[in-house]
């Protein structure tokens, strides 16, 4: 496989790796326990902002990478993937 294919594959396990990170933070957010205060007192906002920096920005820098790569000869299935990507995962979250 080219550089590229695998760009767009780490990509994709970046994403999905940002959707479990936030669907741990929600269902831990939903299910606290009412009995220590340290977690009463949890901020989600700046926990969500490092996972955003950690998933997103790292995982939309190797699409775009992979995008630019693939753009000189054209390569549909990296195109698709990539576009399956920003459908799945972020315009439908």
């Amino acid at each position: 496989m080219a550089i590229e294919k695998w760009l767009a594959i780490t990509s994709v396990a970046l994403f999905a790796i940002f959707a479990g990170d936030m669907i741990s933070v929600y269902n831990f957010m939903v299910n606290i326990p009412d009995d220590s205060p340290y977690l009463q007192a949890f901020e989600s906002n700046p926990k969500i902002l490092q996972f955003i920096s950690i998933g997103v920005a790292s995982a939309g820098i190797l699409a775009a990478v992979a995008f630019i790569m693939s753009k000189q000869y054209g390569s549909k299935p990296i195109g698709r993937m990539i576009m399956f990507v920003i459908y799945k995962y972020i315009l439908r979250c």
